[in-house]
């Protein structure tokens, strides 16, 4: 069986720290972006579902003219 070389012991470790230290850099990175990403997401769903209440508003004055919903429950009644 082969020894390593005096100058090659500790490579592996060295390597290993090398390569955990720029898979932290890249997580580091990574994790601001994919926080505006799922940010911009609920943004979309809570436009989506703002714009969904106001159509169910206006569909409730075209069947009752005046008179605005007295509460959100009224407005899921007619489905």
């Amino acid at each position: 069986m082969r020894r390593p070389l005096r100058g090659q012991r500790g490579f592996a470790m060295a390597a290993l720290l090398v390569v955990l230290a720029i898979m932290s850099l890249m997580l580091s990175m990574a994790l601001p972006v994919w926080h505006h990403a799922a940010q911009r997401e609920r943004e979309a769903e809570l436009i989506f579902r703002g714009e969904q209440y106001a159509r169910a508003i206006m569909l409730y004055q075209r069947q009752t003219p005046g008179a605005y919903p007295p509460d959100v429950e009224t407005l899921v009644e007619g489905r």
